[in-house]
C-alpha cells in the first residue's frame, strides 16, 4: 500500500499471492487515515463498521427490520472475537462490505428488476474477489442466488433471464480485467502471474483434500 502511494505498482518490489485490490484498499486507507498501525486500524473498524450497517439492511430485505437490527447486532458481536482475528486487519475484513452489498444489490434486484442493479450487484462482487481470491466464492453464491430469482420468469421470458445472467457475469469478471489490463501496462504481469497464480497453487496443494481435516 504504501508503495501504491509512492507511485511504485503492486509486485514490483513487494511480493504476495493475494490479487492486488486488497493492496489498492489499504493505500486507500493509508492515504486517509495515515500509514501508521492507528490509521489502519481506524480503516478496519469503517469497514466492520460498514459490513454491519450492510447487514441490516439485508435482514431487512429479507424479513423486517428487527430482523435486520438483530443480525446487524449478532455479526458486530462475532466480529469482535479473537477467533476471527478481530483485530488483524486481514484482506476478509475487507472482501465482506463489497460482497454483502453485492448481495444486498440482488436482493433490491428481486425486487425492482432493475438492470443497473444487477451490474452493481455483479462489479461488487468482482472488487470483493480481487481483495481476495476466497471473494470469488461468494460471487458464486451470488451467481447461484440470481439463478433462482430468474428462474421464476424464465418460462415468461427466456431471453430476458439469460441475458440477466450474463450481464451479472460479465459485471463480475470486469473488475479482474480492469486489473489484469492494470498489470500488464505496469510491466508486472509475470511477477503477478508467479504470485498469485502459480505460486498460490503450489502453496493451496501443500496440503490434500483428505489431510485437510485431520
Amino acid at each position: 500500500g504504501q508503495l501504491i502511494l509512492d507511485g511504485i505498482p503492486p509486485y514490483s518490489e513487494a511480493y504476495n499471492m493475494k490479487l492486488p485490490g486488497i493492496y489498492f484498499l489499504y493505500a486507500l486507507v493509508m492515504f486517509v487515515f495515515g500509514q501508521t498501525d492507528t490509521g489502519i486500524h481506524l480503516g478496519l473498524l469503517f469497514f466492520n463498521m460498514a459490513s454491519i450497517v450492510l447487514m441490516y439492511f439485508i435482514g431487512k430485505s429479507l424479513v423486517n427490520e428487527w430482523v435486520g437490527a438483530s443480525a446487524s447486532a449478532a455479526f458486530a458481536m462475532l466480529s469482535l472475537s479473537n477467533r476471527v482475528q478481530s483485530l488483524w486487519a486481514n484482506a476478509e475484513h475487507f472482501v465482506l462490505p463489497f460482497a454483502l452489498a453485492g448481495f444486498l444489490a440482488l436482493l433490491y434486484y428481486k425486487k425492482k428488476e432493475r438492470l443497473s442493479l444487477l451490474i452493481l450487484s455483479g462489479a461488487l462482487f468482482g472488487i470483493g474477489a480481487l481483495a481476495k481470491q476466497h471473494g470469488g466464492f461468494l460471487g458464486i453464491s451470488g451467481f447461484v442466488f440470481l439463478i433462482a430469482v430468474v428462474t421464476k420468469r424464465y418460462e415468461r421470458n427466456a431471453k430476458s433471464a439469460a441475458l440477466d445472467l450474463v450481464w451479472f457475469v460479465v459485471a463480475g469478471i470486469m473488475p479482474l480485467l480492469l486489473c489484469f489490463l492494470y498489470i500488464y501496462c505496469s510491466g508486472v504481469l509475470d511477477r503477478f502471474w508467479f504470485w498469485a497464480f502459480t505460486y498460490a497453487r503450489a502453496y493451496l496443494t501443500q496440503i490434500k483434500p483428505a489431510g485437510a481435516t485431520s
